[in-house]
């Protein structure tokens, strides 16, 4: 088909072009708007490190520049943590949130953890109540720093050990981006459009 043959095509079947693309867009804003109110939790994790008191803060800074590659690689262990399954279930656990309807697979999914920076982690993740995001919040905190305590038990007697500073959450509900949803129905419903076009004349002449 040549290209004037197809856009005589299209301007032909204009109303099965344009109505393909309003259903569809219709359809996508329906399907957004009947979604369950959801919200929107981000955390802040801060790697640091807990010194004895009578520790020399000049002792800290002659291998600043190891530590932070310490901190960086320990910063990615946190990350690992955070999908982990067993700890997953740890954190909801300790937050008195339910993992019943979850299975295996969707416990690495429940949070998505990015290092920032050498020491800083942003954690961002989803839940149905409001305050559901600070008791995962405080649940984090506990579990991380017992996975922490456990991993430097010896390297505590010696020197400054890791630590995880967890922030106050930010929970803010979770509203859909009205400008992307069209921009993509309206693209989607446009591929669809032509291709309905296409396969009517295409089965039409077959006849």
């Amino acid at each position: 088909m040549e290209l004037r043959e197809f856009l005589r095509l299209l301007q032909r079947e204009w109303k099965s072009l344009i109505g393909t693309v309003l259903l569809i867009m219709g359809g996508t804003f329906l399907w957004q708007n009947i979604q369950p109110v959801s919200y929107k939790t981000v955390v802040s994790l801060h790697i640091a490190r807990e010194f004895d008191s009578d520790q020399q803060s000049n002792e800290y800074r002659y291998g600043d520049f190891y530590r932070l590659q310490a901190d960086e690689k320990f910063g990615d262990t946190v990350v690992r943590w955070l999908l982990s399954p067993g700890i997953v279930l740890d954190i909801l656990k300790g937050a008195g949130i339910s993992s019943e309807r979850l299975s295996y697979g969707d416990l690495p999914k429940q949070f998505q953890p990015k290092r920032l920076s050498s020491q800083f982690i942003e954690v961002r993740f989803s839940t149905p109540v409001q305050d559901e995001g600070k008791r995962i919040a405080d649940s984090m905190r506990t579990v991380l720093n017992k996975q922490t305590s456990d991993l430097n038990v010896d390297s505590k007697k010696q020197d400054g050990w890791f630590v995880v500073v967890v922030d106050d959450p930010v929970t803010y509900l979770d509203v859909f981006d009205w400008k992307k949803t069209l921009t993509f129905s309206g693209i989607l419903g446009i591929i669809a459009g032509v291709w309905l076009v296409v396969g009517k004349r295409y089965f039409t002449e077959g006849r």
